[in-house]
């Protein structure tokens, strides 16, 4: 029987079968992209951004090297153990199309504990898109003299960012990719400037700047709380912004030729990266520039610099994508959403309106939740309501990943090896109490 089973022609059951489950293909997709391209790339765009080019030097001036070090690297151990149960989640079997962080939750949980997490991403993403309109409204006043600030001129330099953001969104991923090769050269001559500025200009060429010295960096080495919203829960809720972008690659599954091995992969690869220069970005600043500069001037980043016009562009370039990455994201998780149908009113935005395969309608309610969010105030009422929403996004995604791990479960069976039951529940812990510390109330 078996060698009459390995002789017989099975060719015409085949071609008449036309659709066999085990003999069917998948589905090809366009536009499919490797780890660097559409995880690294993504993910380090979107760690560089409000934090790094606008609260550094508040962090630095008001918590001091040390507590500023320590809470961002606490803040990259959240993100790092996220990141392992986020691997060991996506790596379950194969994850078709978008939805990012949804998909892959509720197609191992259910749609039900998926949408939860879900929609607290989508705040997330709109929130971080918000904060980066609101740094760019404040670069352009500052760059361009004689630009109008009185009024609802900011107001309307914040919508017309916005109407920006919202046009870049329809090239498609393609178009998505080549942006951010631009925008990666951009920021990677402002930063290298940045560095390079700190690390050999001359003292006395800019108020408040000296040499590297050792008294300098003593002076900024502690805490020097002097203002009473200084306090540690506003500076964590400052810092943990930095680490918000890992979800970035995971958001672009739908676009990933292998999104099992490229999203872990290109999102350690871009913590890594962004961990390396906040360690030479932060000792530099700290030894060279005067704690009253820190603590007053959020521009001096783009001020101690020979070429302001340099650093600023490639500012403005790391804000614009960071808040293009965010509404993107939002937009696809929100179509994916409703395309399960579990919340009856998302349920028309489920209808496939694209433009360059972008969700349209999506994308419309993201603009509209972002616009709604930029009448909230300034970064620093915005970033603490940032971190609280990716902490609640985090502690769920570590706490699907422990579940998964301790129940047994026969349909999970992940194939990236890297993380253990225990450090998701480290990761559900920390996030948990980082959350209790933002607002122990």
């Amino acid at each position: 029987i078996l060698s009459s089973m390995q002789t017989y022609d099975y060719s015409p059951l085949i071609r008449s079968a036309g659709h066999s489950i085990l003999l069917a293909r998948p589905p090809q997709r366009e536009n499919q992209l490797g780890t660097f391209m559409g995880v690294y790339v993504p993910c380090i765009l979107s760690m560089f951004n409000v934090v790094m080019f606008f609260r550094v030097g508040y962090l630095l001036g008001n918590a001091g090297l040390l507590e500023t070090g320590a809470m961002l690297l606490l803040s990259f151990g959240v993100a790092f153990l996220t990141t392992l149960s986020v691997g060991a989640i996506c790596s379950n079997g194969h994850m078709q199309g978008g939805g990012g962080v949804y998909y892959m939750i509720s197609r191992n949980l259910g749609p039900e504990f998926g949408v939860s997490i879900g929609l607290i991403l989508i705040l997330s993403n709109a929130s971080s898109a918000c904060t980066s309109l609101i740094a760019i409204k404040e670069i352009l006043i500052y760059v361009i003299p004689g630009l109008p600030s009185s009024a609802w001129y900011p107001t309307l330099y914040q919508f017309v960012g916005l109407l920006l953001v919202a046009l870049l969104t329809l090239l498609g991923a393609r178009g998505f990719s080549r942006l951010y090769l631009v925008v990666a050269a951009a920021i990677l001559v402002a930063v290298t400037s940045a560095l390079v500025n700190f690390a050999i200009q001359q003292p006395g060429q800019q108020d408040g700047y000296t040499r590297w010295n050792t008294d300098r960096l003593h002076e900024n080495m502690w805490p020097h709380d002097n203002r009473d919203y200084a306090s540690f829960q506003n500076m964590f809720g400052n810092v943990f912004p930095a680490v918000t972008g890992i979800m970035t690659g995971v958001n672009m599954s739908g676009n990933l030729r292998s999104p099992a091995t490229s999203i872990p992969r290109g999102t350690l690869l871009a913590m890594a990266s962004a961990m390396f220069t906040y360690a030479i970005l932060l000792p530099l600043i700290a030894g060279t520039t005067s704690n009253d500069v820190l603590q007053n001037n959020s521009f001096f980043m783009m001020t101690n610099t020979w070429s302001r016009w340099l650093v600023s562009q490639g500012v403005l370039a790391a804000l614009l994508s960071a808040g293009l990455g965010c509404i993107i994201s939002g937009a696809r998780l929100l179509q994916a959403i409703a395309k399960d149908d579990l919340v009856p009113p998302l349920r028309k935005l489920g209808n496939n309106y694209k433009v360059n395969n972008e969700p349209l309608l999506a994308i419309l309610v993201l603009v509209v939740l972002v616009a709604g969010m930029l009448f909230m105030g300034d970064l620093s009422m915005i970033l603490p309501l940032v971190s609280m929403f990716y902490f609640t996004t985090y502690m769920i995604t570590n706490m699907a990943c422990f579940a998964l791990s301790i129940s047994g479960a026969p349909n999970f069976r992940p194939t990236f090896k890297y993380y253990t039951r225990w450090t998701a529940l480290l990761g559900t812990v920390l996030c948990l109490a980082g959350m209790f510390v933002l607002h122990p109330q």
